[in-house]
């Protein structure tokens, strides 16, 4: 060949390169095979993978595509976390139970809404691959694992709320897995402000309130489901009816609690049955943050009646709850840990204890030996 036709040729080529790379890129689901060269909402993005570099991070499967198949794996396993762990697994994203559990029963809730939450700083390079090695070391996270880590984030209000709720009934009353981590934080809040004296010394009464708590709970959520409707550009007002009829049977079902049984909120302001008992008042001065009254309890605690008590309770309680072997010796070694910790510390305290006796004591006899130099 020519040196002519050899330039020729390679002019060619690259006139030929150049047209190609000028043409704009096609993006094709690998499941329907719809070709789209803007791809900007009609592919999600997998930002941190390695395996979508060249297809400018976005993934191989379109979006129709993508919700198609979460409702199918919905629909054949009936577990929606399933669902989305399988669709996290094929392209390549984070999967986290922590925010599937804080965002599972929103109302708006998707997969498209799941991916904007990846988007967090916590999220941030993380894919698939670090939910698989979390699962291999860690394993799936129980429900009351995942439950215990979100609460443990709660305000201060919120945990002293629920803390007080269980320790005045004695029990978690919102032990359903079907509330979520706003349900109960709503529930303990709503419930701590119900429990007055005459109400925690009337069993049937304080199982009444617990209904009407969770009654407030189911109002709420419809009141919700009526607004999200409401929002909506072209909103369904027979379902709106629908839903503002069950609401004023739940208010209906919450005024008649109420009046049955002379429930009211503390809250209100109204003086119940035990409001000025020293208990209640000691009760109320240690949550104001009344320094003097903590002396009183402590000294109160301490005392030989008061560990009898508590010691029959404890009792009754272990009774009640009828643990099994594996349950009974799992929290005897809880115990022991605890025990053994407070004993390090009892002897750490004690050796401060005798480090500042003896620098007590060093200080007097240099204070006695500049006052006889005098």
């Amino acid at each position: 060949m020519s040196t002519t036709g050899r330039t020729n040729t390679n002019k060619g080529a690259a006139l030929n390169k150049k047209n190609t790379s000028e043409s704009p890129t096609i993006h094709r689901c690998t499941r329907c095979g719809k070709e789209r060269s803007d791809p900007k909402s009609y592919f999600f993005m997998s930002k941190t993978s390695p395996l979508f570099i060249s297809n400018d991070l976005y993934t191989h499967i379109c979006a129709d595509c993508t919700n198609d198949l979460f409702f199918e794996m919905q629909t054949r396993y009936k577990d929606t976390k399933m669902a989305l762990m399988i669709i996290c697994h094929y392209l390549d994203l984070y999967f986290s139970e922590s925010l599937y559990e804080q965002i599972k029963d929103n109302a708006n809730f998707s997969f498209g809404n799941y991916c904007k939450l990846l988007n967090g700083v916590q999220y941030k390079a993380k894919t698939f691959n670090n939910s698989l090695m979390e699962i291999i070391q860690n394993g799936i996270k129980a429900n009351e694992e995942i439950r215990d880590d979100l609460e443990s984030k709660w305000s201060k209000s919120d945990i002293k709320n629920k803390n007080y709720v269980i320790s005045s009934i004695g029990y978690d009353c919102f032990e359903d897995e079907n509330y979520t981590n706003n349900n109960r934080k709503f529930l303990f809040n709503t419930l701590a402000d119900y429990l007055t004296d005459d109400v925690l010394e009337d069993q049937h009464k304080l199982q009444q309130v617990i209904i009407m708590v969770k009654t407030i709970l189911q109002s709420e959520n419809i009141d919700k489901m009526i607004n999200n409707e409401f929002k909506k550009g072209v909103p369904d007002y027979a379902l709106m009816e629908k839903l503002s009829g069950i609401k004023d049977k739940f208010i209906r079902n919450i005024n008649a609690i109420a009046n049955e049984n002379g429930i009211s909120a503390k809250s209100t302001g109204k003086s119940s049955k035990g409001s000025n008992t020293l208990t209640n008042i000691m009760k109320e001065m240690q949550e104001n943050g009344f320094e003097e009254t903590k002396v009183n309890i402590v000294n109160a605690k301490l005392s030989k009646s008061y560990q009898e008590v508590a010691k029959a309770n404890a009792k009754a309680l272990v009774d009640e709850l009828n643990f099994t072997s594996d349950e009974y010796a799992q929290m005897v070694a809880e115990q022991s840990e605890i025990v053994s910790d407070l004993q390090a510390q009892v002897e750490k305290l004690n050796e401060e204890i005798r480090l500042l006796n003896i620098t007590n004591k060093q200080l007097k006899e240099e204070k006695k030996d500049d006052g006889d130099s005098l």
